[in-house]
């Protein structure tokens, strides 16, 4: 009975024990004496543990130890964020507002996020403006915002700032130890949005949504410069077949010198892909270019290119068909 009492109690608590569990998991010799207060004890230590399982750690304190997938409820400040250990860090799920009893996911639309305004020429973001649409305004005049610092800063943590003045700038600046996308600040301008992610590796504000791109009905308005991070970057020799794969917009090919002959495939041309955009050019001279496609067919194909010399296509759909544009 005994060894049977102290086996369950191992079995409870083996999980909850290598993350801070006060629970005792010896198990007594075979037939020795055993006292009240142990088992009493570690009644107690499994009793809150399982109230801690139950309310997901509820804390505003980290649990000690951490196992992989085990969650916990920052409760710090509102709204609560709910963290999941990844075997690194504690990644943001998403913020309960025990108030509102609002459950905002990390992955909702911005359009779900609770929103703020704040007005007046600056504002220093802290905990509690994470996880909502700060809408800012200045009435006119220009603003300066700053982020967070990172310390305390989890991964995946995000924030939402919407320009909403009718013709000021926010220039925004990275908290203490962060950047934004690599850099010091980033200008929001009238009518513009920015959604960030805390990258806690690089320690880093990544853009997830929204990034300084106005829709307008059928229109989009760039208040900054497309950033194509899908390109890639190849140095063939002669002979050599650059492939873009589904999804990557742009090819630079940057030889060594000329190439007697090179082969360039495109993307598949789908009724899934089209209106697609694929692209290529070449720091040196190709002396003999074919130009083809995963699947679907290539309409005006240039046979050679220049120094500098690039093409790009248009996929249509309906006809399969990579169409030249330039």
């Amino acid at each position: 009975m005994k060894r049977l009492l102290a086996a369950a109690l191992l079995f409870i608590s083996a999980a909850a024990l290598a993350a801070g569990s006060t629970i005792n998991p010896a198990i007594p010799a075979t037939n020795a004496a055993m006292a009240s207060a142990p088992v009493r004890n570690n009644f107690a230590a499994a009793y809150a543990d399982i109230n801690a399982l139950i309310q997901q750690n509820a804390s505003a304190t980290a649990p000690a130890s951490p196992l992989l997938g085990q969650l916990w409820l920052n409760t710090t400040a509102t709204p609560y964020v709910l963290n999941e250990w990844d075997g690194a860090n504690w990644v943001a799920r998403g913020t309960l507002n025990a108030t509102t009893h609002a459950w905002i996911s990390v992955l909702a639309n911005s359009a779900l996020l609770p929103i703020q305004t704040i007005t007046g020429a600056s504002h220093t973001f802290v905990t509690a403006d994470l996880y909502q649409k700060t809408r800012r305004s200045n009435s006119g005049t220009a603003m300066t915002d700053t982020l967070m610092a990172s310390t305390g800063l989890l991964n995946g943590t995000q924030i939402n700032i919407a320009n909403v003045d009718a013709t000021a700038s926010d220039t925004v600046t990275a908290g203490a130890g962060t950047t934004i996308g690599g850099n010091a600040t980033f200008v929001i301008t009238a009518g513009r949005d920015m959604w960030w992610s805390y990258d806690l590796t690089n320690t880093q504000w990544r853009p997830i949504a929204n990034t300084g791109i106005a829709l307008l009905g059928p229109t989009v308005t760039h208040s900054q410069q497309e950033i194509d991070t899908s390109y890639t970057y190849s140095t063939p020799t002669t002979g050599n077949t650059i492939t873009l794969a589904s999804g990557t917009e742009t090819a630079i090919i940057n030889p060594s010198g000329t190439l007697a002959a090179l082969t360039v495939t495109l993307p598949a041309c789908t009724a899934a892909y089209d209106g697609s955009i694929a692209r290529f050019s070449s720091s040196q001279i190709i002396t003999t270019l074919t130009v083809s496609a995963t699947s679907g067919s290539v309409a005006d194909a240039p046979a050679s290119l220049a120094v500098g010399g690039g093409a790009g296509y248009l996929c249509r759909g309906a006809g399969t068909t990579w169409y030249r544009l330039y």
